[in-house]
């Protein structure tokens, strides 16, 4: 019974045994036909991909070769040579893949050519054999011609030639206009930059010579380009595709189909490749992967399903399961508590820094980087306590995974959270951030307490921004901050963030030192009464002369200064500069019937600091003010950042006779019901707006839109960056008080204000 027993339970494992050979085998077969599956639709959207930037990129050559080349004749014909050069060398200069450009004549002749090609070796177009056949083909058709890749000699590079036909009202060729790509730029022409690693492009024309190789290295050109494909080679390629794939060069001809089928290379090695042929252009496309870079794909599984199996089997005859489960067991939740966060029970930062490879390899390098901030979590945990900023992110971390099913969610910690996602485009990644934001926004309920939480998520894209995990989060990190200081929930890395932090970085070095250096100096630029014409003010306005750095527009270093605290200093700067510059500018100009109005930039940082205004009348109270009148001009974000706070502080600068204006209207969020409780003495009019009042509706109904809200205030409008007469028309007709901008004056230092004063008027 025993025996019989036991045979049983032999033959039981030995089934389980066959059974499982039998189910890995089926197993490698299915990944082997699923990686040539992937190969082949890879291979097949690359295919695409090549053929329809190169036919793009081509066409607007096409367009671009046509509109040049009739100027050209044009010019030539007019005999102004001079201008038909300096074209032909701005054409060649502002196209990065042109190597030459040139003008032929319908005989070959050579007309006009860019300033690189040496006439002393450039040759007639008919008599040279690399380009006979491309311009006899360019002279009878109407579309551009795409010639052979060889050596030009006149520029010493390698190029492929493309022309049209210039024809007359009569249809009559003029001339033939042409250009030579440079073969180094080509990769451009095809897009195989854009292509992963592993795969190879070849192009190869219809005459069976090769256009474009991407694997070839410069001292192999001559070998690949000056010789067409074997005919050996052609017989073999066309008995293996009708082997394989049932077809022929012929069928592929015709464009309607592509192939699939195992080449071998010169070398012999074997190649996976698909086959297209492009009827536009006339050659075949074909991108190969080598077989044994598919085949590396199965030794991962291979490896992993033999380790399997082996666990599997020898499983069957360990007595000691259990201890050993145990210890299994224990083991794994070690290494869980190790690599995982206890509040959250998310993987952390080391468990991400020993999956980062494997997650790479598996997503072959392309996969997306997200870092998630909670904005005002903070907030919240000071308010009311760490146990209850635990049991948000608890629930934080609850949304998180379900709004991100299928990737690796990681806290970092505190409040930040990063995410590894598979390849996807900005505007699919933007939309599932977008839904995530909106779960995360729903009201968190604890108790009696209900919160409210927010997050800026700051992305990073692998291996368009880097490969490495430090280089990625940097980036996503960065990304992040920039959502933030754009209040944007989303933003992308880009190169600009990283010359942006650079740039900084820079300003913000040389700002510690710009004061004591004396680099900072002022400019004035008058503000004109609309209906006198006379100057009412001038705008004070910063100017730094870096000795490191040059000249740095406000807009760049203003920011900086407000973020490291030296607005301040600088602020004060103006604000005695302004003050003691413009008591002279008042003193050395003609009388004026109305004091001369000092208007100075502050920033909201500044304005909100404690003890502004106190320190601002002690200032003002060293001068001596009798012909001038002080405004400060604030922007319109201020209401927003803390509406309250600068009421009082309006209020008390109104109160001791400082005049304030409200800077940058219209970009903001100001209400009739706000601005009406406030003490402003001027609303001035966005430049952004007043550029295109005369093209742009929009503008010009935002504009009339300000000048009748400050009129119903009874409130002056002063319009800024007005450039011409018939803006200043535009907008006197419609009530605007005050004009300032470039058609009137440009901001200048005291002296040439004085003079500007002092001139009389016309």
């Amino acid at each position: 019974m025993n025996t019989y027993n036991n045979q049983a339970l032999w033959r039981t494992y030995l089934f389980i045994v066959g059974f499982s050979f039998l189910a890995a085998t089926t197993f490698l077969y299915l990944k082997w036909v699923d990686i040539k599956r992937d190969a082949n639709t890879e291979q097949t959207y690359a295919n695409n991909l090549v053929t329809n930037s190169m036919e793009s990129l081509l066409r607007k050559n096409e367009t671009m070769l046509n509109v040049l080349g009739k100027r050209l004749v044009e010019l030539t014909e007019l005999g102004d040579m001079k201008l038909a050069q300096l074209m032909a060398d701005e054409a060649r200069d502002t196209n990065s893949e042109f190597a030459a450009v040139s003008l032929a004549g319908a005989a070959g002749e050579l007309i006009l050519n860019s300033s690189n090609i040496n006439r002393q070796l450039a040759v007639n177009l008919l008599a040279e054999e690399n380009t006979r056949a491309t311009f006899e083909q360019a002279l009878t058709s109407d579309r551009l011609v795409m010639g052979r890749t060889y050596f030009m000699k006149a520029i010493q590079e390698w190029v492929i030639p493309i022309l049209l036909s210039i024809k007359n009202e009569r249809g009559e060729v003029n001339a033939v206009m042409g250009a030579a790509i440079r073969l180094g730029s080509v990769h451009s022409l095809w897009s195989s930059d854009s292509l992963p690693a592993h795969l190879k492009l070849i192009v190869v024309r219809k005459d069976l010579y090769r256009q474009y190789v991407s694997f070839l290295k410069e001292e192999q050109y001559s070998e690949w380009y000056d010789n067409a494909v074997s005919e050996r080679l052609t017989t073999l390629v066309d008995d293996l595709l009708n082997k394989q794939a049932g077809l022929s060069l012929k069928d592929i001809r015709t464009g309607q189909k592509s192939a699939q089928i195992m080449l071998p290379n010169k070398e012999g090695v074997l190649h996976f490749s698909i086959i297209t042929y492009d009827t536009v252009y006339e050659h075949y496309t074909i991108t190969s992967t080598l077989v044994k870079t598919l085949l590396a794909e199965m030794i991962s599984p291979s490896f992993w399903l033999l380790v399997v199996l082996t666990v599997f089997n020898i499983g069957l005859f360990l007595i000691f399961r259990f201890n050993g489960r145990l210890q299994n067991e224990a083991k794994d939740s070690l290494a869980f508590q190790v690599e995982h966060d206890s509040l959250t029970a998310l993987p952390n930062r080391r468990f991400l820094s020993r999956e980062f490879s494997i997650w790479s390899e598996k997503y072959q390098g392309r996969f997306s980087v997200l870092f998630i901030d909670l904005s005002n979590f903070k907030a919240c945990n000071d308010l009311y306590g760490h146990s209850t900023g635990d049991r948000i992110l608890r629930e934080v971390a609850v949304r998180i995974t379900k709004s991100f099913s299928g990737c690796l969610c990681i806290r970092q910690g505190g409040d930040e959270f990063i995410i590894l996602g598979p390849e996807k485009d900005k505007e699919a990644l933007t939309n599932d951030c977008n839904e995530f934001l909106t779960q995360l926004n729903k009201t968190i309920t604890l108790g009696h307490l209900e919160f409210s939480v927010n997050a800026n998520i700051g992305i990073a894209l692998s291996p368009k921004d880097g490969d490495s995990l430090d280089e990625l989060l940097r980036k996503a990190d960065m990304a992040m901050y920039e959502a933030k200081r754009k209040q944007e929930d989303i933003a992308f890395y880009s190169e600009n963030l990283e010359q942006k932090a650079k740039q900084v970085a820079d300003i913000e070095k040389e700002l510690r030192h710009a004061l004591k250096r004396n680099e900072f100096s002022m400019v004035y630029q008058p503000q004109i009464d609309a209906i006198s014409n006379e100057v009412l003010g001038l705008e004070a306005l910063i100017r730094w002369n870096s000795e490191v750095l040059g000249f740095v527009p406000p807009d760049q270093f203003i920011s900086v200064a407000e973020a490291n605290g030296s607005i301040h200093a600088i602020g004060q700067f103006v604000i005695e500069t302004a003050m003691s510059e413009c008591i002279e500018i008042s003193r050395k100009t003609a009388p004026r019937a109305i004091k001369l109005r000092l208007s100075v930039n502050v920033s909201v940082r500044q304005l909100l600091s404690d003890g502004f205004i106190e320190n601002l009348i002690v200032t003002l109270e060293k001068y001596d003010r009798q012909g001038i009148t002080f405004m400060i001009e604030v922007t319109e974000s201020l209401l927003i950042e803390d509406l309250d706070r600068a009421k009082n502080i309006l209020f008390h600068a109104k109160k001791v006779g400082i005049y304030v204006s409200l800077d940058d209207f219209g970009t903001g969020y100001s209400s009739l019901s706000v601005l009406s409780k406030l003490p402003i003495n001027e609303l001035k009019i966005d430049r952004s707006f007043v550029n295109d009042i005369l093209v742009n509706k929009q503008d010009w109904l935002l504009a009339k839109s300000i000048i009748n809200l400050s009129k119903s205030l009874a409130i002056p409008v002063v319009a800024e960056g007005v450039e011409t007469k018939d803006q200043a028309d535009m907008l006197a007709a419609h009530g605007c008080d005050i004009f300032q901008g470039y058609y009137f004056a440009r901001p200048m230092k005291k002296d040439d204000i004085i003079e500007f004063l002092n001139k009389p008027k016309i």
